[in-house]
């Protein structure tokens, strides 16, 4: 469903996909599992780091149960659910991002969702999520896609940096979610007369 297409990836691969200041930036193979599962680990981690009361925090850190099974099975099987990025400097991996298709149903568009985003701590304001970022950007009009989307809680110092970007904030909406056992009671209710 999400992969990048050949054309993408022809795209990312191209000398233009280096960057200034050593940024590199390519599509995340199977191999790179168990580094995307790190870097969403240290994503939940700084998230929730401070940020919540503790009772809230403890909820939000047992919300993390993905493994490194279920990313290699939902990203990288025939019909892929996500697709990443790795952002390399200097051949070692700095940052990630994780991404799908959204379709709005208002302007008829569709985008991309960058679901996670992360850039090891000394590498913050160097680049690397401006070059994840745009790549991101690259990948959804190669695939003939209109937007990107994607959530930052109120805490997060970063931002600033989507609004440089050019992101809009849009006040009037709340994200919701119905999950765990509110989902599983809903999904099993049954009709009434």
């Amino acid at each position: 469903m999400d992969t990048l297409s050949a054309q993408t990836e022809a795209h990312l691969a191209s000398p233009d996909g280096a960057l200034g200041n050593d940024i590199a930036v390519r599509p995340a193979q199977k191999a790179d599992v168990p580094l995307l599962f790190r870097m969403l680990k240290q994503l939940a981690h700084a998230q929730l780091n401070g940020s919540e009361p503790e009772d809230e925090a403890q909820a939000a850190a047992n919300r993390f149960r993905t493994s490194e099974k279920k990313l290699r099975q939902d990203g990288f099987s025939k019909s892929p659910l996500f697709s990443a990025l790795i952002a390399e400097k200097n051949g070692a991996a700095v940052g990630m991002a994780m991404f799908h298709e959204t379709y709005s149903t208002w302007s008829g568009t569709r985008g991309l969702f960058i679901s996670d985003m992360f850039v090891e701590e000394d590498q913050r304001g160097t680049g690397v999520g401006y070059a994840l970022v745009r790549h991101v950007a690259r990948a959804a009009a190669a695939r003939g896609l209109q937007r990107l989307e994607l959530n930052v809680i109120h805490a997060n110092p970063a931002r600033n940096f989507y609004d440089r970007m050019g992101f809009a904030h849009y006040d009037n909406l709340l994200n919701y979610r119905l999950s765990d056992a509110g989902f599983a009671r809903l999904a099993r209710e049954k009709e009434t007369p």
